[in-house]
């Protein structure tokens, strides 16, 4: 096996074929397979990776907090056996690249397993953590921000983290400003159960490829991840601009202001189970603002969907299934000013139990089957009114029936009416913006309420945290943070914008 060590005028360190050549006190460059278990200290920092580094199998590479490792072009980290890459809140670790040009990513190959926690990964180019069939993967409290994964081919994707037919655990991470060309532009997830949950998911990119480019939050085509707890917020995609699915589990997530190029802007997917989620503010340019299925059975129950958007179908746009499975659309709150709110593209629907509140047509039925659509609240008793707002077989003889008697004559128990008027009213007061030296910060809604806050630079990195109400210019060590554009993130809320000035 070849040794790429590179030669600075000093002689090289060998363990193995692992090279270790010092050019001053203060810099480790590295190359070559690492045979034994090895720990990059915060003594030897930085790191910097001049060729690729093997991690062989039954060998760890432990990777201290406060390490900053540096990987010149294209160059890799390829994990055989066990990465362990273990900061913490007060003294990450950072994995960028050396010099102008990208690196190329943490390749875990099969059987690999590693801890990725607290580390700031940015500036790869090929998916900054690539798991190919690894037996462990944890990816905890890491921001991933400003990579890509452009490629030729359309099987990969996922500009922050990509994974193929592997279970890793994805939690409590902030993966911002990632692209692709292909499908996935924070995270692809090809096949596999992957657990992905309490990430702040924001203003990533699956871009155009041969016309595709699906996910820019998260695509997951295959197997069966779950997906709960996220905040995933202004991604955009050709298709799917939040999510792409096939038979996910989606609850109790925030999906706000996502764009799909063509249709799904908050959720794409097939015989998905949808819960509990808050879905708003999301846009599609052809159809299903909030949510879009494909002759699927999904499960959409117990969702607010507000404030979405498309030419058809500003809530959800629905095809069914060419068999027996009906999709069910049970105990929601819907409201939303598109031509449509539900718009069943064809096949058959059972929509029961909602409260909805449509400007224009609450349910449109645009193919020939009979639609289920009783006992629902329609903002109304009057059964000439409830007529209006749906388009059936009375508006064109060549489609079916929409069946609404008997209806609700008010809102239905269980479904949080309250909490979908009060998070129409939430917002998040800032003053004085621009600041200099302080700034308050207020939740407002029905009534004042106390809630942890974040603060995020540009890249997406979290710098402050405060829970008083007041947040001082101080990073999260105490420091005061430079000039510039931040945001302000708490759960459930659009992101504020805010300027510190000189």
């Amino acid at each position: 096996m070849k040794c790429f060590g590179f030669i600075f005028g000093m002689a090289g360190i060998v363990f193995g074929m692992f090279t270790v050549l010092s050019a001053k006190a203060d810099t480790t460059y590295v190359s070559g397979v690492i045979e034994t278990n090895t720990t990059w200290t915060k003594s030897g920092s930085p790191y910097v990776v001049v060729g690729d580094v093997y991690v062989d199998s039954l060998v760890t590479l432990e990777i201290e907090a406060g390490v900053e490792v540096r990987l010149d072009t294209m160059k890799c980290i390829i994990i055989k056996g066990t990465l362990n890459a273990m900061g913490n809140e007060a003294d990450s670790i950072i994995i960028t690249r050396n010099g102008s040009a990208r690196w190329s990513r943490l390749w875990f190959k099969p059987g690999a397993s590693g801890n990725l926690h607290y580390c700031h990964i940015e500036y790869a180019w090929k998916s900054a953590i690539f798991d190919s069939l690894s037996d462990s993967l944890m990816i905890e409290h890491n921001t991933i921000t400003n990579n890509l994964a452009y490629s030729e081919h359309w099987w990969y994707g996922g500009g922050g983290i990509c994974c193929y037919y592997s279970t890793p655990i994805i939690r409590n991470n902030t993966i911002t400003n990632n692209q692709t060309n292909c499908d996935g532009g924070g995270i692809r997830c090809h096949e596999g159960s992957p657990l992905i949950a309490g990430n702040t998911i924001i203003g990533n990119l699956a871009t155009d490829y041969d016309n595709e480019g699906e996910g820019g939050g998260i695509y997951c085509p295959y197997g069966s991840p779950v997906i709960t707890g996220n905040t995933i917020a202004d991604n955009s995609a050709i298709w799917g601009g939040g999510i792409v699915c096939l038979s996910a589990t989606i609850s109790d997530n925030t999906i706000n202001g996502n764009v799909a190029v063509t249709a799904g802007g908050g959720i794409h997917c097939g015989s998905a189970i949808i819960s509990g989620n808050i879905i708003t503010d999301n846009k599609a340019a052809w159809a299903g603002g909030g949510i879009r299925y494909t002759y699927a059975a999904p499960t959409i129950i117990g969702n607010i969907i507000t404030d979405n958007w498309a030419p058809t179908g500003g809530g959800i746009w629905g095809a069914g299934p060419p068999w027996e499975a009906i999709p069910r659309i049970s105990r929601n709150t819907l409201s939303d000013m598109s031509a449509s709110t539900i718009y069943i593209f064809d096949g058959v629907a059972w929509i029961d139990s909602n409260n909805i509140y449509a400007t224009n047509y609450a349910v449109y039925n645009n193919g020939p089957d009979t639609i289920n659509a009783r006992y629902n609240y329609w903002e109304t008793v009057s059964s000439d009114t409830i007529d209006l707002k749906i388009w059936d077989y009375y508006d064109n003889s060549t489609k079916g029936i929409v069946y609404y008697e008997p209806f609700l004559m008010e809102t239905v128990e269980g479904v949080e009416e309250e909490i979908a008027i009060q998070t129409a009213r939430l917002r998040l007061n800032v003053y004085p913006n621009p600041f200099h030296h302080k700034i308050g910060i207020q939740c407002v809604g029905d009534r004042e309420q106390k809630i942890s806050l974040q603060i995020y630079d540009l890249s997406g990195r979290l710098v402050g945290k405060t829970d008083k109400g007041i947040w001082n210019a101080r990073d999260i060590n105490g420091k005061e943070v430079q000039s510039g554009i931040y945001f302000i993130k708490a759960r459930g809320y659009k992101p504020v914008r805010i300027v510190k000035l000189r």
